[in-house]
């Protein structure tokens, strides 16, 4: 009757509420508005003492929300903004099970994060736990940004992002902006999961890769021998060079079909190891 599993849902917590609040008046009881119950109910109104957390998994993690890739998320988020007197917002920053496969994400949190305020979200959660390793696609650029605009969504994200790889990586940060914009641009449409993504960038061409690859490059010749700065650059490379490794196959048979460079690792094995080598320093 109400149109969607969150009628029973949302009508048992209520409930539940309304007794709390009688000893417990002040107190919030919080429910997700997740998966099958992330469409609101037809009639059932949440009670002014519960929470409902949105969680937008099923979001493609590359577009923002007002994306048409993401129509369906913002329906619900916009149904939920007009009933819900305290919305909170559980998102999905990482690839929580291939955190190494490049993911342009920075360029949608500001968007994001300004929805969700305009929305009426109290808070937002983002889960943002790379739960398969203690590193990730640029981690420390996602979690810098993200907390400078959970703390003031209104901050220019584009200021932010030039700030950071200025301030970060010296030198090398005008080649890592450079990096970071090809990437977001090649990414275009293209949905990606937004928690648990393949292993496999399939979207990122051989030319792109042989950009990417110049522009790193260019990065690690801008900081050689910095004991501080080329560690960073090498840190950040490590997604790309990744990605040489899953996709070797296809690179260099379109490399060959087509007649075009490849500026990925010629000795696969050697690169594999080099690469492990290199991971396992980083812990």
């Amino acid at each position: 009757a109400e149109g969607s599993p969150a009628g029973s849902l949302l009508y048992a917590i209520n409930r539940v509420a309304e007794v709390v609040e009688q000893e417990f008046p002040g107190f919030h009881i919080e429910t997700l508005a997740y998966m099958h119950t992330r469409k609101p109910p037809r009639s059932i109104r949440p009670r002014s003492n519960v929470i409902v957390r949105l969680a937008v998994i099923e979001r493609s993690a590359t577009q923002p929300l007002e994306h048409p890739a993401n129509a369906s998320v913002l329906d619900d988020l916009e149904a939920w903004s007009a009933v819900a007197p305290n919305l909170y917002i559980w998102d999905y920053t990482a690839n929580l099970l291939n955190p190494f496969t490049p993911e342009p994400r920075a360029f949608i949190y500001g968007q994001d994060l300004r929805l969700y305020r305009r929305s009426g979200a109290v808070s937002v959660f983002c889960e943002h736990s790379h739960g398969a390793s203690p590193l990730s696609d640029f981690d420390q650029l996602h979690t810098w940004l993200l907390s400078q605009l959970m703390w003031d969504p209104e901050r220019d994200d584009r200021a932010l992002i030039h700030e950071f790889c200025q301030g970060y990586y010296g030198a090398a940060g005008p080649f890592i902006e450079d990096y970071l914009k090809l990437l977001a641009d090649r990414v275009g449409d293209h949905r990606v999961r937004s928690f648990s993504g393949p292993r496999d960038a399939e979207w990122l061409d051989l030319e792109t890769m042989n950009r990417a690859t110049e522009l790193m490059d260019a990065a690690s010749a801008a900081v050689a021998g910095d004991a501080i700065l080329e560690p960073r650059v090498q840190r950040a490379r490590l997604s790309l060079d990744h990605q040489w490794l899953c996709g070797y196959a296809g690179y260099r048979h379109t490399a060959q079909a087509k007649q075009i460079p490849f500026e990925g690792p010629e000795d696969l094995a050697r690169a594999l190891g080099a690469f492990t080598e290199r991971a396992r320093a980083q812990g």
